[in-house]
């Protein structure tokens, strides 16, 4: 393509002196900012003075590096000289970087070293003076040039690696050879073959391998531009080897983008049903990322505002990906969105834009619109293949990779690692997994429970809404505190409960009632050992057996014993005392429902709480703390001290204060929620109670 051509395909162009402008099609460009002028040989240079690297302006052209490149031309010849110095053959360098060989290639018995006569004539002075002549084996003529120049005797093949002939062998009698690798994997596996064909010849006086250091260039050209020399060649193995000496290991620390939920360096996978609100969650995370803003937890933001690269294979940019990003107050200058219309056969595209924009975190969703056409989702040993080069992407770019898939059909019952869709493969792959799935009691609560967690104790499940703005876009809302849902009953639902057995409902009830007196007997309390919470559960009509299987599902912490201590101390998770969706900068501050609030006969009268709270009352700042209280009864008066309302509490009925149950299951909760419930109406789990 020449110049003219090229500049029919741009918009306002004006031509200067000595080079042209006009409006760079990568980007909105007002103020024209591409140049382009003429090079050599008809080569174009095209440069964007804003942000656009060459190759994204000639994507948007339709063009590559190729219709830029000019008229073909000769950039150097290499002459392939006998022992004599007779000439053989002429081996051309081209631009753009091709090889011929002229006039033609001979024959493979014909075929000779690059260099051969100083490599013969060095040897011969060599042996008359008993002395052992030192010969560098390298892949291309460049490099033996470069080596030449350094007063170095080196020699190569033609046609560069994978064309070593075993002749070639009988050049290095009585030589010691110095076989230098490209630093890749051809020309590792290249450099195998001409050390392990010298070998076996064995005329020579010693064979060595190596390699260029990762940081100082690819091969021995590189490597002298970059002020190296060859002492600073490292060892290559001769031979790859598939045992890696747990010795020569340098260990690190798992690290986290979010403590205890999402690694860096590792692949997670988030799934659940459409409509579950998935999606909305990524964008919420990214959001946060984004801004720095606290975690759902509440945890601190270890990173700070970090870059995100999100891949949609569902969602349209314009109006339902950054709609959703600006309602969860994200920076849209660090997150980076890329459109469907690609394969993970195109993985390098996404490694190279994230590395350019430096991010630290990239959501695939759905992860299943990105698997090429030859990967069968339902087999183990495909998924494993396909998903290989996603985490090599994690680890080389140190990057949280986070895949979002859909669950199967699979009924209730079904255990939940096997309920994502497509192979087991999947989950294998991953180092953590993650459900998302309505509370089973409110549909309209949505509970993020921990599948599986390869790289530390799985962390607790929170729960969250999904809201509008007035716009009517989603964002999430994260309830405070932890849930008592685990990811299998998330999956169960309660048509398991209802379908079980009269024993296995029994059970199910047992452990829920554990659960709750765990709460009531640790929470906001001293840590206990286990002898004494067990000497507790039995005067409550619980046995131990029972308490130990609460222990994990209510996601008991275990501490050290105190100093002369022998015995692990049991604890319930802290609340956080941070609301992580308000007073963060760029996230915004939910606010109830519009038309949520107390209603006569509900009204405060002389610091009581008079008539009985309805469901509209439900999400009500009573105690003015920016927490939700939902509970009735005089223990419920903002005016009273803690300890006046914990002496109220345990005076009054145990009557739930939501449906006015009395069965065995009504429990008393202390602060902060001031509440008596059954366990339908727990305020940890009940979507209407405090989280």
């Amino acid at each position: 393509m020449n110049l003219d051509e090229f500049l029919d395909k741009l918009e306002r162009v004006h031509r200067g002196p000595s080079s042209v402008t006009a409006r760079c099609p990568a980007h909105d460009d007002r103020n024209p900012s591409l140049s382009i002028s003429e090079g050599e040989n008809g080569r174009l240079l095209v440069k964007c003075h804003a942000t656009c690297e060459t190759e994204d302006v000639l994507k948007a052209m339709g063009l590559t590096f190729a219709d830029i490149s000019g008229e073909p031309y000769i950039e150097t010849r290499y002459e392939y000289r006998d022992e004599l110095s007779t000439l053989r053959y002429t081996v051309e360098r081209w631009n753009p970087k091709t090889f011929r060989c002229r006039p033609k290639l001979p024959p493979e018995d014909q075929r000779i070293l690059f260099n051969l006569p100083m490599l013969a004539y060095h040897r011969a002075q060599a042996l008359a003076q008993k002395q052992v002549l030192v010969v560098y084996v390298v892949e291309g003529e460049k490099d033996v040039l470069t080596l030449w120049e350094h007063g170095i005797i080196a020699t190569c093949n033609v046609t560069g690696a994978g064309a070593w002939l075993k002749h070639y062998s009988k050049c290095f009698d009585d030589c010691h050879v110095k076989v230098v690798a490209d630093n890749d994997p051809v020309g590792r596996s290249h450099a195998r073959d001409v050390y392990a064909s010298i070998m076996e010849y064995g005329r020579a006086a010693k064979v060595e391998l190596f390699v260029p250091p990762e940081s100082k260039g690819k091969d021995v050209t590189e490597m002298y531009l970059a002020g190296y020399t060859v002492d600073d060649l490292v060892s290559l193995d001769p031979v790859p080897s598939l045992l890696t000496k747990a010795s020569t290991v340098q260990t690190r620390k798992v690290g986290w983008l979010w403590d205890g939920y999402i690694a860096v360096r590792k692949l997670t996978l988030l799934e659940g049903d459409p409509g579950d609100g998935k999606s909305v969650l990524t964008v919420d995370l990214a959001a946060r990322l984004s801004t720095g803003a606290p975690m759902p937890d509440g945890s601190r933001n270890r990173f700070g505002p970090i870059n995100v690269v999100m891949v949609s294979g569902e969602d349209d940019m314009d109006d339902t990906t950054v709609p959703r990003l600006e309602a969860a107050g994200a920076d849209l200058n660090r997150i980076h969105l890329i459109d469907s219309g690609f394969d993970l056969s195109r993985l390098s595209d996404v490694a190279d834009a994230a590395r350019r924009v430096r991010a630290q975190a990239i959501v695939f969703d759905p992860f299943s619109a990105f698997l090429e056409e030859k990967t069968d989702s339902n087999i183990d040993a495909s998924v494993r293949r396909a998903l290989g080069p996603l985490r090599d992407l994690a680890r080389d770019l140190g990057t949280a990779n986070i895949a979002v898939r859909h669950l199967n059909k699979g009924g209730s019952g079904t255990k939940v690692v096997y309920r994502g869709n497509g192979s087991i493969g999947f989950t294998g792959a991953a180092r953590a997994e993650f459900l998302v799935a309505p509370d089973p009691e409110r549909d309209d609560v949505k509970v993020f429970a921990c599948v599986k967690m390869n790289l530390a104790p799985k962390p607790a499940s929170l729960a969250y809404v999904v809201e509008q703005n007035a716009n009517g876009v989603p964002y999430v809302r994260w309830l405070k505190g932890t849930s008592f849902r685990t990811a299998q009953s998330l999956v169960d639902g309660p048509e398991r409960i209802s379908r079980d057995e009269p024993e296995q409902a029994t059970k199910r009830r047992t452990r829920d009632l554990a659960i709750a007196f765990l709460k009531t007997l640790l929470e906001g309390k001293e840590p206990m050992s286990w002898t004494d919470i067990v000497e507790a559960g039995r005067a409550d009509g619980h046995t131990e057996h029972t308490l130990r299987n609460a222990r994990a599902d209510a996601f008991l912490q275990a501490l050290p014993a105190g100093k002369g201590g022998n015995s692990t101390l049991w604890t319930w998770p802290k609340k956080s005392t941070t609301d992580s969706t308000q007073g963060a900068a760029n996230v915004p501050t939910f606010r109830p429902r519009e038309g949520v609030g107390l209603e006569p006969p509900n009204t405060w009268q002389d610091g009581k709480l008079t008539g009985e709270a309805n469901s509209a009352s439900l999400g009500v700042d009573l105690f003015g703390d920016g927490q939700p209280s939902h509970v009735s009864g005089t223990y419920a008066d903002p005016t009273l001290t803690d300890a006046e309302r914990d002496a109220l509490l345990d005076a009054a009925e145990l009557i739930c204060d939501v449906c006015r149950d009395v069965d065995d299951g009504v429990t008393r909760y202390g602060k902060p929620d001031w509440a008596i419930r059954c366990l339908s109406h727990s305020p940890y789990t009940y979507a209407g109670g405090t989280p």
